[in-house]
């Protein structure tokens, strides 16, 4: 497939395969976080700039709030002086000399609050495209029973045809089970059938009562999603000339 597509002139390829892409495609346009853009090369070559880019960005972001500690100290430790200054015109032989003091050390804390102003702003543009993901915890809950779900020959049936050969299992307190097959195999639909929502099957699910259930997957699309993806598309076109 990657070899057929390689000798067409124009195609848009939606793929999990990194091997695929990067056999047949020159121009990647990847959805971030923040912006869509257009890449000239593979995968890979995309993969590899954008974590170099990430990892400038992000000893930037250290350094930047490194700078940002210190200006804060010594914005502060001016201002203190600026007040000491201000507070000794009190009973001093020439006040306008002390004020033009104090007046000098209030500038110069002021430049400095700019500077950590601006500081600020330059770290908030930064790692807008990271990708992190949040660690997954897992705490089952007590059940008084050994024997959590039992499926018996079962397979799910959609059109009245069924969509995978029959399986048996059980599962019990205190394991973690993945279910592993190619896409199409039916791995979502026997999830299906734990929460009840699938059309049919063949063989016999038990679920011990009272178990709850919880499914996590793909966002549905909004009018955000739908806002992005005409943005895409409209920058494929802008750059189709280029490319």
């Amino acid at each position: 497939m990657s070899a057929y597509l390689k000798k067409k002139k124009g195609f848009i390829l939606v793929s999990h395969d990194r091997r695929f892409l990067d056999g047949c495609v020159d121009h990647i346009l990847p959805l971030n976080r923040a912006d869509i853009e257009v890449q000239s090369g593979n995968f890979s070559s995309r993969m590899e700039n954008f974590s170099r880019r990430q990892e400038s960005e992000l000893a930037q972001r250290e350094r930047l709030k490194k700078d940002i500690g210190r200006l804060k100290k010594s914005a502060k430790r001016s201002e203190v002086w600026s007040d000491r200054v201000e507070a000794s015109k009190k009973g001093a032989a020439d006040k306008g000399y002390v004020g033009h003091k104090a007046a000098k050390m209030m500038k110069r804390a002021k430049a400095i609050e700019t500077r950590q102003q601006k500081a600020v702003e330059q770290k908030s543009a930064l790692l807008k495209n990271a990708e992190t993901a949040d660690a997954l915890k897992i705490r089952p809950l007590e059940y008084r029973a050994d024997t959590l779900v039992s499926f018996s020959d079962v397979a799910a049936i959609y059109d009245g045809s069924p969509v995978c050969r029959p399986v048996s299992f059980k599962i019990r307190r205190k394991e973690r089970v993945m279910i592993d097959g190619r896409n199409g195999s039916g791995k979502s639909s026997l999830l299906k059938l734990l929460l009840h929502d699938s059309a049919g099957h063949t063989g016999t699910v038990s679920a011990g009562s009272g178990l709850r259930g919880c499914r996590v997957g793909p966002e549905k699309p909004g009018r955000r999603s739908e806002r992005r993806i005409r943005s895409m598309l409209q920058i494929f076109v802008d750059a189709s000339a280029v490319i």
